[in-house]
């Protein structure tokens, strides 16, 4: 926290241990741990008193079939998301009108963005293009994308009836994904991420079954089920996939004993080859996805040593440097939150000719400045676990980029003909003024935390799998190129509910039919 709020607030973090500056962070530090223990503690004691998997639940929530209460919650939760849907229409970003062009046949279709997902926005905007209003188009994909989410959301919650989650449960789940703002922006977002989350809560939700039921986990439905998700999960962002890789390794060797055989492994590897399958097949014919964002945090590093540390670098290594990234202009085009300006004008052909001569490079520079290496880090992930931190959310992203559509486009947006605009930034201010914290990433990533916390407390395996995937995301997510970014993690929002009242479940027996 403290250090959260030291780099959120100063481009440097130079601070003498000797000064006054240091003891009071350091006094901050104290206190804010010492604080937290407290409430853990208290809510520690509050959950072995109030049991969550009570069965008693009203007549009416507990004879509905599960097929039709699916089908009521998802009608439910979309009703709640339709007002943003109409007043929105979509969210739309350089990403987006990236992927609506290669839809289009604009640009060339690549595995930057992944194809699958590249298809289906191309169905509804062939629609708008049909129709000659392009955002019919991106108004069909909004509905369609919310009523996913929604039938994603409620099986949730058919799930938690199930497994012996109380009423409270049950209703504040259903709260938490039908009135969460961010839950119904996020719906008219055309990006991937949004499937992403979604379909990686599931998954979440399968690995649950399988922490718990171990060997007894693999029937032919889970199997199934288990497989698509992951596929999923792997192809629909291009750190899915290394996501899933860690967590495979890492789940195994912790559960040598359940799942390093023959018929486990299978399972779990399956995913994996099938996503390299589709990722080598959709590359011959598309093109492969572009590596440099996966240097985003060295070139960072090296980028903030020449704005700070540029008078005192050897001549040789400025001309290595200037090799691969222009030195002039290097310390100008940093930026501590972004790493697109200094990736798009790395020369990754340049780099490729002699890797071995620029990887010494970083290594010589990392020996000579740690800390300026070690601040480049802070700066570009810190977001990622400081509540406090203003991340790119939905709600702003709708608003700034409202515009875009009459600027890119030959309509106009009807959907701020009528005030619409005015209602979401109103809409916008109220969440912002009331509830701060739920618009931060980093807040979400704390109450993983704290649920990992309460793991370790009640010393319950059956969410080992669901946290050790979230982990695994968590690194790949802050090696790469923008820090605090919502969207990144918004698997972390929907994840909330399904951690925390599985969490408190006193028996596994349930989870087990």
């Amino acid at each position: 926290m403290v250090l959260g709020y030291v780099l959120s607030n100063n481009k440097t973090f130079e601070i003498s241990i000797k000064s006054s500056e240091y003891l009071l962070y350091l006094l901050a530090s104290f206190v804010i741990f010492f604080t937290s223990y407290f409430l853990l503690s208290l809510i520690r004691k509050l959950s072995t008193k109030k049991n969550l998997s009570t069965h008693q639940l009203p007549d009416f929530l507990k004879n509905v079939p599960d097929p039709k209460l699916w089908l009521l919650l998802s009608t439910l939760i979309f009703l709640c998301y339709a007002p943003i849907i109409f007043l929105a229409t979509s969210e739309l970003s350089y990403d987006s009108w990236n992927i609506i062009s290669q839809s289009t046949g604009d640009i060339p279709v690549t595995n930057a963005h992944p194809v699958i997902f590249t298809a289906l926005v191309g169905i509804f905007i062939k629609i708008g293009i049909l129709a000659n209003n392009i955002n019919i188009g991106v108004l069909l994909f909004s509905v369609f994308q919310s009523a996913v989410l929604s039938i994603i959301f409620a099986r949730i919650v058919v799930w938690q009836r199930e497994i012996g989650i109380g009423f409270y449960g049950i209703v504040g789940t259903l709260l938490f994904y039908a009135i969460l703002p961010i839950n119904s922006f996020s719906g008219t977002v055309l990006w991937k991420d949004i499937f992403f989350a979604g379909f990686g809560l599931l998954l979440l939700q399968k690995l649950i079954q399988l922490s718990t039921k171990e060997t007894n986990f693999f029937t032919r439905n889970n199997i199934i089920f288990f497989i698509v998700f992951a596929f999923l999960f792997c192809t629909l962002r291009n750190n899915g996939l290394y996501a899933y890789a860690i967590f495979v390794i890492a789940f195994t060797l912790l559960n040598r004993k359940n799942y390093l055989n023959k018929k486990s492994l299978s399972v779990l590897i399956s995913p994996v080859l099938l996503s390299m399958v589709y990722l080598f097949s959709t590359s011959l014919v598309f093109g492969p996805a572009s590596s440099v964002e996966s240097f985003s945090v060295p070139l960072q590093q090296i980028a903030r040593t020449v704005k700070y540390q540029g008078g005192s670098i050897s001549k040789s290594d400025r001309d290595t440097i200037d090799e691969i990234l222009p030195f002039s202009e290097l310390g100008e085009k940093y930026n501590p939150n972004l790493s697109d300006p200094v990736k798009w004008v790395f020369d990754k052909s340049a780099f490729d000719k002699n890797k071995s001569k620029y990887v010494s490079l970083w290594i010589r520079l990392f020996v000579k400045y740690p800390k300026t290496y070690i601040a480049a880090f802070a700066y570009n992930t810190y977001g990622y676990v400081y509540p406090l931190v203003n991340s790119s959310t939905n709600t702003d992203l709708v608003i700034n980029n409202a515009d875009q559509i009459n600027a890119r486009s030959q309509y106009s947006d009807y959907a701020y003909q009528w005030g619409g605009k005015k209602i979401l930034l109103r809409y916008r201010d109220i969440i912002s003024s009331t509830f701060p914290l739920m618009r931060n990433i980093g807040f979400y990533t704390i109450l993983i935390v704290f649920a990992f916390y309460f793991r370790l407390l009640r010393k319950t395996n059956r969410l080992d799998g669901a946290f050790i995937l979230l982990l695994s995301l968590f690194i790949t997510v802050i090696l790469g190129p923008v820090n605090g970014e919502f969207r990144y993690l918004y698997l972390f929002v929907v994840a909330i509910p399904i951690i925390y009242s599985t969490l408190f479940i006193k028996s596994n027996r349930s989870i087990m039919k």
